[in-house]
């Protein structure tokens, strides 16, 4: 933004110039005839040069300064660019000031950047801010001369990529580090613990409330897994491939309640036994220490 200051600091009718203001480094004198034509002096105009004048202008011509934000449209014109500038102008032709009536440089300024910026960013994605400012201090090569009788003599321009984009940008660059913290705290666990586990120590490290509902999950997988085995067990029982003696210390080897006791060699017993149908008695005494057994199990994991 500039000060608005009116770039005439001062118009007369030429008749009053018997106290004319002093001369200044940074004014000029601007008169204007009855012809219609204009004609500057950097001193106090003479008698002579004031003939046939109508009015007298004191044009500043120091140096100023203009910034501002403006929004430019990315290739596809979806998407926009943020560009900060500052610049630095002052009149060069102020012949021209007073012939338009121009009084607000600094908004002739503005537009005419605005305008050039413009047409220079949306030759480039909305991703591609880094080209697109290249591109517009190319543009933008000092100095940048305006019909308005102003020249530009110091720019700055920078530019930022449209909050929706950085914004989108912003997200999937925090899912990727996340995605990448889970692999390790996965690879880590599976370290410490086998087959899916792993993963279920994971929810509960990120989900704590879960806790009750995870263990019983794997209490109900262990004891599915138990009724299998014990099932098999049953299968070969029924089809006489067990002896009676050995169900009981199987049927713990199966439970994990105490470690499974070695067979005998083959060579201590009599012959290989034929296959035959258990003992009724013995069946009926495995199956009430199977039901038991069963509720105890429950029990041990929690399930009751």
């Amino acid at each position: 933004m500039s000060d608005k200051a009116s770039l005439v600091v001062e118009k007369m009718e030429s008749w009053m110039l018997a106290n004319m203001p002093r001369a200044r480094p940074d004014t000029v004198y601007v008169l204007s005839y009855q012809s219609g034509d204009v004609r500057a002096f950097v001193r106090p105009p003479g008698i002579s040069e004031r003939a046939g004048s109508r009015y007298c202008f004191v044009v500043d011509v120091a140096q100023q300064h203009t910034s501002g934000k403006v929004r430019i449209p990315a290739r596809g014109d979806v998407y926009f660019f943020g560009v900060e500038f500052e610049a630095a102008w002052h009149v060069s032709d102020p012949t021209t000031v007073v012939r338009h009536n121009i009084t607000d440089g600094g908004a002739l300024i503005t537009g005419h950047l605005r305008d050039i910026m413009w047409r220079s960013g949306r030759r480039y994605g909305p991703n591609d801010a880094e080209s697109a400012e290249e591109a517009i201090r190319t543009a933008l090569r000092l100095p940048v001369v305006i019909d308005s009788g102003l020249t530009v003599t110091g720019l700055s321009v920078r530019l930022t990529l449209d909050k929706r984009r950085s914004g989108a940008t912003a997200e999937l660059d925090a899912s990727d580090h996340a995605g990448l913290l889970a692999q390790r705290r996965v690879r880590l666990l599976q370290g410490l613990l086998d087959g899916d586990e792993a993963y279920l120590m994971l929810h509960l490290a990120q989900h704590p409330d879960d806790t009750g509902t995870v263990l019983q999950m794997i209490a109900a997988a262990r004891e599915r897994t138990d009724q299998v085995r014990l099932g098999l067990l049953d299968k070969m029982i029924d089809n006489g491939f067990i002896l009676d003696a050995d169900i009981g210390p199987l049927r713990d080897s199966i439970l994990g309640t105490r470690p499974s006791p070695a067979l005998p060699p083959a060579s201590a017993t009599s012959a290989p036994p034929n296959p035959k149908k258990p003992n009724p008695e013995s069946t009926r005494s495995w199956r009430g220490w199977k039901r038991r057994s069963d509720s105890r199990s429950s029990s041990e994991l929690g399930l009751t």
